[in-house]
């Protein structure tokens, strides 16, 4: 995949009489413990762009400050951080006593340097407003900048691993790569305590199916990732949990918009305002999701629900002698692409629904090969993500989608001096994009993951599991014994 901006997630289905058949031999038991101490074995059969590198990242390395759910950055490696008055000088203290998996220890100077590799590429076009990144001290790092920048913290997720050796600073490390899993071992030195589980296998499988069928027998103890179609099913396992959450990720329709019968703004907002967004989340998602009235994140601190929206007013376009043909890169998508291909014909428009891999679609799409492109993409919970997407100059604007109103607004966002200046330049990005669609908006993702009940799982609101898998633990503590 092009990058953490670009990923897409794409989900698998499960079938009820796996689960039948996978059921009849479950058995019960604690988590499983050895001279290792207590394992919990992820079974992966992701069929997706994700890897299994990607996920170990996931639990491995931690950045410098991370993006709350409402947009706003909180703290990671970073203790505090604060901005000059004229917004061209931010400073950030490190977190006292954080060391690599390795033993070395967290210095600003190691954080400047994997920055100054990582930012330009994550930042986009707007790494231009970077002047220069300093480690006056240990424990100080000094980012100055050649205009405001609101873009600069959320880049600043980057995952802080030197050399680009993979080793970081989180709760786990790679201990075993060998062979088709991987294995992680607890972090004995983290800063916030020593995690309850001793290890992590990522066990791979030829697909969801396959993983499930192991968890109903004890072989593994928690699913990646649960097909949507599937979640109803699972979650009526007694012996499991299912854990659901909301991603800042949308299915959205992309369009290539150099396509004669997509350049004009008209037809695309058409297209938009054809599909039954609250329909397609009951209906294609199984009410996991939530409809993508906008392109702002729902949960953004400036998303008030006064913004302009798309709406449902489906109009006749058969006497334009629409055609195009829609992309997917997952089996798991049909029903989706069904549903968006059925609107679109109420609306006279012919559709032609093409399955391809993850790579195809990618290669393709890139290479501006397409007339549309089903896909889940990551545009939230911030604005930087947007800009690379629909800005003109945006490295993943596959549709070569130009507005000068988006342009002009997502540059005002870029070098708000306040929250209010701030706020108004979403309200202007979200109208113009309504008014010039370079996709058609279906709703933002959901994800689920099924747990084993042999683990006592420690939930966050709104947050993946994975991000609390430190405090995760047996389930019954007192028939586990740990080394």
């Amino acid at each position: 995949m092009p990058s953490r901006s670009a990923r897409l997630s794409v989900a698998s289905c499960l079938s009820i009489a796996l689960l039948s058949a996978a059921g009849c031999s479950r058995r019960d038991g604690p988590a499983h413990t050895d001279r290792n101490g207590t394992t919990l074995t992820i079974g992966f059969g992701s069929t997706t762009g994700t890897r299994i590198q990607q996920v170990a990242d996931l639990i491995t390395q931690e950045g410098l400050i991370n993006l709350g759910s409402n947009g706003r950055p909180i703290s990671w490696l970073a203790k505090s951080w604060s901005v000059a008055d004229d917004g061209l000088t931010w400073r950030f203290v490190l977190k006292d006593g954080v060391t690599f998996h390795n033993g070395t220890p967290l210095t600003a100077a190691i954080v400047r340097d994997v920055l100054a590799t990582q930012l330009p590429a994550n930042l986009g076009s707007a790494a231009s407003d970077i002047d220069s990144i300093e480690s006056p001290s240990p424990s100080e790092l000094v980012i100055k900048i050649n205009h405001r920048s609101t873009f600069l913290p959320e880049a600043l997720s980057v995952l802080i691993h030197p050399d680009n050796s993979g080793v970081g600073t989180g709760p786990f490390y790679v201990s075993t790569t060998g062979g088709s899993n991987l294995e992680l071992r607890a972090n004995d030195k983290y800063l916030e305590g020593k995690p309850q589980i001793d290890r992590i296998v990522i066990q791979p499988y030829t697909s969801v199916r396959t993983a499930w069928a192991e968890l109903l027998r004890a072989n593994v103890d928690m699913i990646y990732e649960v097909g949507l179609d599937a979640v109803e099913l699972v979650s009526s396992a007694t012996e499991t949990k299912v854990f659901n959450f909301q991603r800042p990720y949308a299915y959205a329709v992309l369009l290539n918009t150099q396509r004669p019968t997509l350049k004009k703004a008209a037809i695309r907002q058409a297209l938009n305002q054809a599909i039954n967004r609250p329909q397609f989340v009951s209906e294609a998602l199984g009410g996991h999701g939530r409809p993508a009235d906008g392109p702002v994140w729902p949960d953004h601190w400036t998303n008030d629900g006064h913004f302009r929206q798309f709406s449902y007013a489906p109009s006749d376009l058969s006497a334009q002698h629409l055609s195009l043909t829609c992309l997917y890169s997952d089996p798991a998508y049909e029903r989706m692409a069904l549903f968006v291909q059925q609107q679109l014909r109420a609306a006279g428009i012919d559709v032609r629904l093409e399955l391809t891999t993850v790579d195809e679609g990618l290669a393709r799409v890139s290479k501006g090969d397409f007339d549309a492109w089903l896909a889940d993409v990551g545009i939230g919970p911030g604005f930087l993500r947007q800009n690379l997407f629909w800005h003109s100059g945006g490295p993943f604007n596959w549709g070569r989608y130009s507005n000068p109103r988006v342009d002009e607004a997502l540059d005002a966002i870029r070098h708000a001096s306040d929250e209010s200046q701030y706020r108004s330049a979403v309200a202007a990005f979200q109208s113009a994009m309504v008014d010039d669609p370079p996709a058609i908006f279906l709703a933002w993702s959901e994800r689920a993951r099924a747990v084993s009940a042999r683990f006592d799982v420690y939930q966050e609101p709104g947050r993946d599991i994975l991000n609390t898998l430190r405090l995760w633990r047996p389930a019954n503590v007192e028939r586990v014994a740990h080394n």
